[in-house]
């Protein structure tokens, strides 16, 4: 079977105006201050390297990553602006906190044939507390949190991994970890969560994923109610069978970003 090539590209691809084209083309709203913010945008966003793969892709559907990175997938305008007010809100909190903040980490993985890496950023460390901080931009965090749905587990796998390449790879003390969530009305709300090492899944999902884009072959699908909010779930049938199979819809499959 002839393998394909999986270029160093950008995860995002195509981001569509009101009218449902693609922005770049469309008279109406794709002027050039519309696609200059485009442009900034999709420069700040993960690229795509064989062998490098981001913690977030690993704590996800490894279906949904690997189609992810063959197809891209295509995003509305509004929720392009929408992640990056979040970012905004990220950069806010980065500025006013006095501490060790957005800190790239790394775990390298030894193969038969040579290695690949898990790459990923740590938001915040307070070195005083000894405290790992994830920060996540949602919405309604108030009316999550009195529905008991925050912290999102996906959420808490991201950041006990980042717990497990800094203690195990760096060697440097982690005694609390913490998810905050915040939207535009509510400062960071923290949620308190259990260290774990993660570093043996870790590897392993790594290495599945790196065979199967070497085999160019597609994982098996891990169905949840993220489906819903999968961008890549209309080319997925285990994910469109679960979503008829529990009706599960945006209000009932609520996560932040």
């Amino acid at each position: 079977m002839e393998r394909t090539e999986f270029k160093a590209e950008s995860l995002v691809s195509h981001v569509l105006c009101e009218c449902g084209k693609p922005v770049e083309v469309c008279s109406a709203h794709g002027n050039g201050l519309t696609r200059r913010i485009i442009e900034r945008f999709g420069n700040k966003r993960f690229k795509n390297q064989v062998g490098a793969y981001h913690v977030t892709e690993l704590c996800r559907c490894l279906k949904q990553s690997l189609l992810e990175r063959r197809h891209g997938h295509v995003e509305t305008y509004s929720e392009v602006w929408s992640k990056q007010r979040g970012n905004a809100l990220h950069r806010h909190i980065s500025y006013a906190y006095d501490g060790w903040k957005e800190l790239p980490i790394q775990m390298v993985i030894r193969l038969d044939k040579g290695s690949i890496r898990i790459i990923g950023h740590v938001d915040l460390f307070d070195p005083d507390e000894r405290e790992l901080i994830e920060l996540k931009s949602t919405r309604a965090v108030e009316w999550q949190h009195r529905k008991h749905l925050l912290p999102h587990r996906h959420h808490v796998l991201q950041l006990q991994s980042y717990y497990s390449i800094w203690t195990q790879c760096y060697h440097l003390p982690a005694e609390r970890l913490s998810v905050a969530y915040m939207d535009e009305k509510t400062p960071p709300r923290s949620y308190g969560v259990e260290k774990l090492d993660l570093a043996d899944w870790l590897r392993q999902r790594a290495i599945v994923l790196h065979e199967a884009i070497q085999e160019d072959r597609v994982p098996e699908g891990e169905a949840s109610p993220l489906c819903h909010y999968c961008a890549v779930k209309d080319i997925c049938s285990i994910g469109q069978h679960f979503l008829r199979s529990n009706c599960v819809t945006r209000s009932n499959a609520h996560t932040g970003s």
